[in-house]
């Protein structure tokens, strides 16, 4: 599903965007399906150590001060159980809508039902988030944060690092502390979980 808006500025905390997309996704989720899901910074779904989806935003400012944001989010919703396994590189690999809500006792919604509450999440998020910025969805995005107390590997850049994952800034930054007293503030990156 992909979902556009026009802001008429670009919001101060445009960078944490991603993450409170993640959050009302989150939401839609549980409204609709029953199932709880976690956040992987900075835009992945998880459910049982596995990835359901994820997020990918599209920016465009414009010389007049606005801002273009497309939305697209991609869930795996119901497909053949042979095919999860090539969907991701993860080490328990991927997992659809429809195996979450079987293991959790709840029916998998209609696509249109779940669409439906994903542009409803979408709209008020992006109508009040000129006004309320990233602040209004930071303690539910730390909630469900997939990443926090793990050991984790970060590349980038400028290479590879490893640590444990401290949880996000306000502004969405991801903190991994690389040694005792050592924290590296992450903007950008791909980050995964080590194995112990």
């Amino acid at each position: 599903l992909s979902v556009a808006w026009q802001f008429a500025g670009a919001p101060a905390e445009l960078a944490a965007l991603t993450l409170a997309v993640g959050v009302v996704v989150r939401r839609a989720v549980a409204r609709v399906a029953g199932v709880s899901i976690a956040l992987k910074w900075p835009n992945d779904l998880v459910w049982d150590e596995r990835k359901l989806g994820g997020i990918l935003l599209e920016l465009t400012a414009e010389a007049q001060g606005g801002c273009h944001v497309v939305a697209g989010i991609g869930i795996n919703v119901a497909l053949p159980p042979d095919l999860l396994p090539t969907l991701s590189d993860w080490p328990r690999g991927a997992v659809d809508l429809a195996t979450a809500c079987a293991a959790q006792g709840s029916r998998l919604p209609p696509r249109a039902a779940f669409a439906t509450a994903l542009i409803e999440e979408l709209a008020d998020l992006f109508a009040g988030y000129a006004a309320t910025g990233f602040r209004a969805y930071r303690d539910d995005w730390c909630a469900a944060d997939y990443l926090r107390g793990r050991a984790v590997r970060l590349d980038d850049a400028a290479g590879a690092i490893t640590g444990r994952a401290l949880g996000i800034e306000a502004d969405g930054a991801l903190l991994i502390e690389t040694a005792p007293g050592a924290r590296r503030r992450v903007v950008s990156g791909d980050v995964s979980v080590r194995s112990a």
